[in-house]
């Protein structure tokens, strides 16, 4: 029969994401160095990305406020 399928604990994958994440190496050498195949460091890393809080470009301060834009037709107008 073919190779038994491994299960990486989470701590494993978080490590791996970490190292994907600092871009000091490329998905193959990390890959080797870990004894995954390369898709599945960029998926570690892809989920990583999206489970991190995203940041604004106020510098992480809250959300950046701006005006709606008013739709044709929806204007106030005062009474009288």
């Amino acid at each position: 029969m073919g190779q038994q399928r491994r299960r990486h604990t989470g701590a494993f994958k978080a490590q791996v994401a970490v190292a994907a994440l600092r871009e000091q190496q490329t998905l193959n050498e990390l890959a080797s160095a870990y004894g995954v195949h390369p898709v599945q460091v960029a998926q570690w890393k892809k989920q990583a990305l999206s489970g991190l809080p995203e940041r604004s470009p106020a510098g992480g301060r809250g959300r950046r406020t701006t005006p709606k834009p008013s739709r044709p037709g929806s204007t106030k107008r005062s009474g009288g």
